[in-house]
């Protein structure tokens, strides 16, 4: 019996189609939708034998998989354990046609949850696809502008959106992921269903105010950075930069972003003088 799961995922339409028993975790129900068109298809099967790949051309690797390219589709295996790779997404470059099959033969104890379902598969390609990355960040609703605090992690993310919650009445949306996508309005910001070790789920979609780069010091002080600054740290916390087939580049669309939208550093402490010297610049700037 096919189950069917419809999916809003930066704004993406997604709809999953799975020949085998899927649940849907707290998470991703915050990003379930009413059923729609015009949705990419994922159909989700039991692999039953493993793909030959050794006449396909590699064409790239990140940390979560290892893509190939024949004459007719696409490959995204997932980077081999001890028991092999436990799946194998096949699409076609614009995702008019995506399959993921999942090794249970070698893995036949996977929790098969509808998130599961979105690690395996090469999520992050199609947001690029449409113009959205996503981004180390906590996300936090300031008077219905976003204000993305990025840094590497163990920097203070979690703890600048939970001082701005506690002193400047805001709204956390997401505290370790974040989508920012380019549309025709401008950059728009969106919760992410798979959101780190503990995660904020929420799929408001919400105007970018600015991107503030974090780092930890003695004093608090805030400069904004200049574009080819502001894109190098954007690029360096853009979650696992994915290989693109269409030649786009992750780095142009934060060249498009930084040329328009404001990047600051602020240097901190995790105190309220944080929130007063980063509000302080954010309004001088009219950026809320």
């Amino acid at each position: 019996m096919e189950q069917e799961f419809h999916l809003s995922v930066g704004g993406v339409n997604i709809r999953v189609v799975s020949r085998l028993p899927l649940t849907v975790s707290d998470g991703v129900a915050h990003f379930l939708v009413p059923y729609f068109g015009n949705a990419v298809t994922i159909t989700v099967k039991a692999l039953e034998k493993d793909f030959d790949l050794t006449c396909a051309q590699t064409v790239g690797q990140d940390v979560h998989f290892t893509y190939y390219r024949d004459s007719e589709s696409l490959y995204a295996v997932a980077i081999p354990g001890v028991d092999g790779s436990v799946s194998t997404a096949v699409y076609t470059p614009d995702f008019s046609e995506a399959t993921l099959y999942i090794n249970l033969r070698a893995f036949p104890d996977l929790r098969l949850t509808v998130d599961f379902v979105l690690q395996l598969f090469p999520l992050r390609q199609l947001l690029f696809l449409h113009q959205a990355v996503v981004l180390h960040s906590s996300r936090v609703n300031v008077g219905g502008k976003a204000i993305v605090f990025s840094a590497p992690s163990q920097t203070g993310k979690s703890t600048q959106a939970g001082l701005w919650q506690q002193y400047a009445g805001a709204e956390i949306v997401s505290n370790d992921r974040s989508i920012l996508r380019q549309e025709t309005d401008g950059f728009l910001t969106y919760g992410y269903p798979i959101d780190g070790s503990s995660p904020v789920f929420d799929n408001k979609r919400i105007p970018l105010g600015a991107v503030v780069m974090l780092a930890q010091g003695k004093e608090n002080r805030v400069e904004r950075l200049p574009v080819l600054s502001a894109v190098r740290c954007l690029t360096g916390q853009t979650v696992a930069t994915p290989w693109d087939q269409t030649g786009n580049d992750v780095g142009q669309l934060w060249l498009n972003f930084a040329a328009v939208y404001p990047v600051y550093r602020l240097t901190c402490r995790p105190d309220r003088e944080a929130v007063s010297c980063l509000k302080n610049r954010l309004e001088r700037d009219g950026v809320i």
